[in-house]
Parts: C-alpha cells; structure tokens; sequence
C-alpha cells in the first residue's frame, strides 16, 4: 500500500467518508479523511497501520508483518480482538482518544478497526461514531467478499489445473444435448479436435446400441438435478474405431457458471475386457464343472458343503438341494468314517492326494468312488477347504475284478489257467528259501476226448472238463496248483516234490480218472496221458512246461493211459524241437511266410474299414501251416522277432499298394509280440517301413496284447508314444485276457480296443459275458476308443453287438482270412 493524498479543505471528514461509504470499494484515503493520526485494521492474519505526519498518512507497517501485529495489539486491551466490545475509547499516547471497534460478519469477529486522533484532539462525537461504525460495518462486508472471492478464485483455479490434469473427458451440453464445452483431454482420448464437436450432439458419438440409454439418461438428467447413476456406453474415436467409456451426467444448468449438463467419462475398455474374458472364463467353467463325467465337491475346513455339481449329487443319489447342506461324512460308511476323517484333518499338510472312497448312496447301496482332493488356501495363505473330483468306479472295479479273474482263471473250470499256471512256476523256480530245490509238473492229456465231444456234444464235453478238473483237485496236495491250459490239457505244479513223488502222484491222479464218469445218464470211461518234469531253480518256465509236454507225448506214444518222465528215452522231442527251429530260421530266411487279411467291418453301415494281417507258414512239406503250430515256437527261441520284422514288412508294402489303387483304401492292423515291442529299434525301423514304402501312417495300426504293456506300464507309455508320435493307431488285441486294468487304459495313447473272441461268443448267452462286453464298450467310449469284435460268426451276434454300440466287428460271418485281391474285391 502507498501514500494517499490528504482531505480536501472545508469538508467535514466524517461527511466526507459516510458518503463515500456508497461506493463499491473503500480505499485507505476514506481511512485518512476522518483525520486521526493512527488507523489500523486487521482480519485473519493480515494486519496494516498508517499514521499522519502533518497532512499525510504513511504506512508504518504491511500485511502480515509481524510489527504491524505488534503494533496493532498495542491499541486493543489485553491484545485480542476478539474480545473488544463494541465501543472502546481510550487515551493513546497521552491525551490523544483512540477507538477500536470489532468487524463483525455474520456474529464472527473477521477484523478490528481502530482509529485516533490527533493529540489534544476531542473524543469522538456521535457524528463521529455513525460514521465509524458504518465503516466498520462495510469494511467487514468488504473483507468477508474479499476472502469469498479469493476463494472461489482458489477453487477455480484449481478446477482448471485439474480438469487440464485430468484423464477423464468432460463435455459439457446444452438443455437440449449439444456440445458447448469440451475439456482439454476429451481430444486425447477420442482424437476429435474441439472444433469438430463442438455444437454437436452428444449422442452421435455414441453407439447405435447404447443411444436408447444413453438418450434416456439425458432425459432423467433434466429432471433430476445432480449426479445420474454412471452409464457404461460405446463412443467413437475420430479413426472410426470404438471404446467403452463409464459416463456420468450431472445436471448443472442452474449454475450460471456451468449452465449446462456436465458429462464426464472415462476409459473402461480394459475393464470391460477382462469383465467379459471373466465371463466368458465363467460360463466356459460353468459349463465344464456342469457337464463334467467327475462329481465336484468343494467343502469348508469342517467338511460342509460349499459346493456340489449336479454330477455329484447323481453319484450319491441326492438331490443337488440336499447336498449343499451335507457333510462329506454323511456319505461315509461308518466304519470309514475315522480314516476319512484323519484324511481330512491332515489335508493341509498332505496337499493333493488320490484314494478310493466308499460311500453309501442315498437309497443305501454301498459304491467305491476315486477320489482326487486338494486343499483351497484363502488370500493369506490361511485353510480354507477342500476341492474333491470323484468318480463311481463300482462298476469299473467289478469289469476289472471278473476280467483279472477271467485272465488268470479257466473260464469253465476255475482252475488255473496258461498265464497264472506260468506265473506261479516262474515264483516256485525262484524260491531260494523253499525247503527242497525240486519242482515238479505234470502234463495230463485226456485220451480221445474228442470222440467224447463228438459222440456226444460239446455240451457233455465241458461237463466232463469240469468232472476231471474236480477229481484233480480231489487228488493232490494242498500247495499244488492245478491247471487247465488247452482244451483238454491240464497240468499240475508241484512245489518241493521229487521225481518218486512226481510218479506216485501221476498214478493217483490216473486213478481217480479210470473210473467212469456219470454224464446225464451216460457213462463215460476216460484215460489220460501224464508227462512228468523236474526242474531245479532259475530253469525257464516255459521250458519246463514244455519238457513236461514232451514227456506227455512220450506217455502217448507208449499206448496212453500211463505216465512217463522227462529223460534220455524223451530226447527225440528235443530232438524234433531243435529240427522245427531249424527249420523255422529256414522259412525265415526262403521266405515262406505270407500274410492273409481278415476284413474288419463298420456294424453300423456293413463297409469294410480295416483289415488285420495274420501271418501263415507256407511250409514246403507241411502245406500251409496255422499259426498256432508255429507261434509257440517262434516265441520260445526268440524267432518271433526277426518274424515280427518280415511280417510288418509285408504288411506295410500291401497297405501302400492299397492307398495307391482303392479309393477307400483300409486300415492295416498287424500284430507286434512282447519281444519286438520291447526291442529298442522298433520305433526307428517302423518309421523307416512308413518312408520307403511311401505309407501314410494313418494306415497302419499295430496292435499289442494286454500282457505287453502291462508288464511295464510306464515303458509302455514312453514307446507308444514314441510310436504314435510316428502317426500310426494303436490297439489292445484279445483285451480280457490279460493282467486288465481299465485305470490304466486312460494312461495309453491309444485309438482301438479289441474285445476278445472268448467274450464275444459268450454275450448271446448273456450274464456275465453280456455285462462284461457292455461295460467295456461303454468305458472304451468314455476314453475315445473305437472298439472291435473279435469272433463274429452269426448275424445275431453282430445284431446284439449293434445294440451294444459296438463300433467293428471282425469274424467269420463276413470273411474269413484270405489274399490281397480276395479282400480288394470285398472294397
């Protein structure tokens, strides 16, 4: 602040300021014209006083300084303003009157205003008084709009740097939707200049889509002073493209700074991006957990249910309503609970885990569920529950059980069969712990059993099986394994017998078969011929077996119904065996072993779709020799792998010549033995067969027996990879007759399933054969397997494996095995 002039002479200087309290503002020379000497004034933390020398006032002190504070407290009693009364006179600096009056606004003190004369000076009069309560009055109008002012200057200034700041967009519109103000970063975010919108509608930068809403939100705004409920919409940008934006409208046409309706949005395309991956994700899991073949179980610390799919609730017969207020222990057969309820404790620390569970449905049937559970930990790390995927495999378990019984047990008799018989001499030959190093077994073939078949049925025939297996039984001791391996061969293990014992048991076992047989009201009179060998620890089972065949042959060709040992006198059958080798490696080598094909047919449209390769021996003496004669054999020398070689050879060069000159040209299935499916240059010289032959794998299938893969399930895994990695199907031949385990079938990269013969001819009987084949096929779907009948011989056979679902059946009511060009006019 500086000088001001002094009053003009003559006016009186209280007329003087009352009149210039009319005007707008009040300058510091309305202060000086009431001719005081000292004028001071403060409000907040502002503060100045001015003091005459002769004729002009001069500042003492500015603003909020410090000493125009000390200053003006030196003129207030006790030095606080607030306290000042209305009207206050005192003698300032000798005789000259001083005045202080407060500034009021509102009832609050926002200033003080003092005012003195000059020395010897007379008090003021009312005059006086009027004038300087009007000034006080108007100075504290004065500064109370001044601090409004500033304010609002503050407000809108910071209004301005943050709308400049800003990432939203603002648009402001007019009554009726028209653009009137555009912020600064609306051409950041949509790429409009200012001057292409403003004037336009707000509506047509929005999606046809969304303008319904977005037209109808306009409306409420006008009606509805104030915020609008955020409005998610679709705008376009100049390049024509699109982005959703959250909007918000807010009335403020009454305010005459705005007078306009306020649109600010802001960018969610992101958000609605994830908001829809979200729920995409969502219904795409919704629908896996829906339709999901497992039971999903999902249950809090203290095994209640927080969720249960529709899935589980069929499992365990409940509706889905009455699972979510169960416990997992509800389900638990009582004397499982404790175990499953440790299990439960302990999930936290145990982690994921995989068990069988048995539980009862709500109808009370008792079922084994597969479980796989893991535990749910919260945000901090803290047990939250349990997630559990159960699968029924009562049914699965059942199949495997009469399977496993089916491929170690003889079907008609019970007794032991070919692989559990080789099974249980492999562990005798092993035993360095047995009491005696000795092992002997019996080879039994009944004399003519096939006249008895062949007078009177194949009927009486089994019931004769089943007569001797039971004498069998009668006649050794209680460590002996009695077997049936062929259709009347039979042989007995016996653990710690020697050769004496071997011959006493042998009569008695001849014995109990010369009596008759009583069949129906026929009699039946049997003999048999028994081979005797003995064998000492870590001898080959199956040559063991075979000199007890020898034996056997031997005991034949001394006029039946005896027995005899394995010795010197048996030699000639080592003799003959060592000349079939010979003469096997010669076949090999003259290329006298061919291949027929047996076709494999679509049951649901009769068409010919695959064709297995069957080797034969063309023998030069023998005529054409089945396999059955030669395979054995091949098998036990360790032949069967170079005549696995020719044989996938072959097979592979007709596949080729097919797909060169039959439009449909058919799958070829060959057949790979134990031996060539473990031999380490399988994979290689298959791919080499696929790339000479210029074979499209598709083509090829190679099928393997249960046995083969089951021996080392996780080798098996790695080399059929391999293999399919190569392109070729993959199939499980004869399946039924091995180690079975429809678990691990899941494990397997395989394409085809072939139902073995045995239970293919038993299903029109029904029972168990039926059940077997039905579930089978029903679990080989669920895996993505195609399934093949082996053994098809009537046309109600294939009828009932239509029924079934049975994708292929493969038998003698289509074709038998025959030539390339017989199966080439079947296509």
């Amino acid at each position: 602040m500086t000088e001001v002039d002094p009053p003009g002479p003559g006016v009186d200087p209280l007329l003087r300021l009352a009149a210039g309290l009319a005007r707008p503002n009040l300058l510091a020379v309305e202060v000086a014209q009431i001719g005081a000497d000292v004028v001071a004034h403060a409000f907040g933390d502002a503060a100045a006083v001015w003091q005459f020398r002769g004729q002009r006032p001069v500042l003492l002190a500015n603003v909020g300084s410090p000493e125009a504070g000390a200053r003006l407290a030196s003129l207030m009693p006790d030095g606080a303003a607030p306290e000042v009364p209305a009207w206050h006179e005192h003698v300032l600096d000798g005789d000259a009157p001083a005045v202080l009056l407060p500034l009021l606004s509102g009832g609050r003190v926002v200033g003080t205003l003092g005012a003195g004369r000059r020395e010897g000076g007379a008090p003021y009069g009312e005059p006086g008084r009027v004038v300087l309560r009007a000034l006080a009055d108007r100075l504290a109008a004065a500064l109370e709009l001044a601090a409004i002012r500033s304010e609002i200057a503050l407000a809108r200034t910071r209004t301005q740097a943050l709308v400049r700041r800003s990432v939203d967009g603002a648009l402001v519109t007019d009554a009726e939707g028209r653009i009137v103000f555009v912020g600064p970063s609306v051409s950041q975010l949509l790429g409009w200049d200012v001057s292409q919108m403003l004037g336009r509608s707000a509506l047509a930068l929005v999606h046809a889509e969304d303008v319904p809403a977005k037209r109808q939100r306009l409306a409420d705004a006008l009606t509805e002073p104030g915020p609008q409920e955020p409005l998610d919409v679709r705008v376009r940008h100049a390049d024509g493209s699109w982005s959703w934006v959250e909007d918000r409208i807010t009335n403020l046409l009454d305010d005459p700074e705005v007078a306009g309706l306020v649109l600010n949005f802001h960018d969610i395309s992101e958000r609605k991006a994830a908001q829809d991956s979200l729920r995409r994700s969502e219904a795409r899991y919704r629908s896996i957990v829906e339709t999901a073949q497992e039971g999903i179980w999902v249950v809090d610390p203290s095994a209640r249910t927080v969720f249960a799919n529709q899935k589980l609730a069929d499992i365990i017969g409940r509706p889905v309503g009455e699972v979510q207020s169960m416990n997992v222990l509800d389900i638990v057969p009582e004397e499982a609970r404790a175990a499953q309820l440790e299990r439960l404790r302990q999930r936290p620390e145990t982690g994921h885990e995989v068990y069988e569970l048995p539980f009862v449905r709500a109808d009370g049937e008792q079922r084994l569920a597969h479980v796989s559970a893991s535990p749910l930990f919260g945000d901090q790390a803290q047990y939250v529950g349990s997630l559990a995927m159960l699968t029924d495999i009562t049914d699965r378990r059942q199949v495997e059980e009469q399977l496993a019984r089916r491929a170690l047990y003889d079907d008609l008799t019970g007794l032991a069969n070919r692989s559990l018989f080789l099974d249980r001499l492999r562990q005798a030959l092993a035993r360095r712990d047995a009491p005696s190093p000795v092992v002997a077994v019996l080879f039994l073939d009944l004399d003519h059993f096939k006249l008895v078949n062949d007078s009177y049925g194949h009927p009486v025939g089994d019931r004769l099986l089943v007569e001797v297996a039971g004498r069998l039984v009668g006649v050794v001791r209680l460590g002996d394994t009695v077997g049936r391996i062929a259709g009347d061969e039979f042989v007995v293990l016996c653990p710690g017998l020697d050769e004496d014992g071997a011959r006493a048991l042998a009569q008695r076992v001849l014995a109990a078969l010369a009596t008759p047989f009583q069949l129906d009201g026929i009699d039946v009179q049997l003999t048999a011929s028994v081979g005797i060998a003995e064998a000492t620890l870590d001898q080959d089972p199956q040559t063991v077996l075979g000199d007890a065949d020898a034996a056997m042959l031997h005991a034949k060709r001394s006029g039946r119904g005896t027995h005899a040992t394995y010795d010197s006198n048996t030699g000639a059958y080592a003799r003959d065996r060592l000349q079939e080798m010979a003469d096997l490696r010669r076949g090999l080598a003259a290329g006298e072993f061919v291949l027929a094909y047996q076709p494999q047919v679509d049951l649901a449209s009769g068409d010919v779709v695959a064709a297995e390769a069957l080797v034969r021996w063309q023998h030069p003496t023998r005529g054409l020799v089945a396999p059955d004669d030669f395979i054995p054999l091949a098998e036990r020398t360790g032949l069967i792998v170079p005549l696995g070689w020719t044989v996938l050879a072959a097979a592979c060069r007709q596949a080729a010549e097919w797909s060169r000159t039959l439009k449909t040209p058919p799958r070829v299935s060959v057949n790979v033995s134990a031996r060539q499916f473990h031999d380490d240059r399988l994979v290689g010289q298959l791919g080499q067969q696929l790339r000479d032959n210029d074979l499209p794998p598709r083509l090829l299938c190679l099928e393997l027996t249960e046995s083969t893969v089951m021996d080392d399930i996780d080798r098996a895994v790695r080399i059929l990879g391999e293999l399919r990695s190569l392109g070729v199907a993959l199939s499980i031949d004869d399946f039924g007759t091995g180690y079975s385990s429809l678990a691990y079938l899941s494990r397997l990269p395989l394409d085809e399933l072939k139902i073995d013969r045995e239970f293919v001819s038993g299903i029109q009987l029904g029972g168990e054969d039926l059940e077997i084949v039905r579930a089978v096929i029903v679990m080989a779907h669920a895996l993505g397997l195609e399934v093949v009948a082996e053994g098809v011989e009537t046309v109600g056979l294939a009828s009932v494996l239509r029924e079934l679902d049975c994708d292929v059946g493969q038998g003698f009511l289509f074709a038998r095995p025959g030539t390339p060009q017989a199966l080439a006019e079947m296509l």
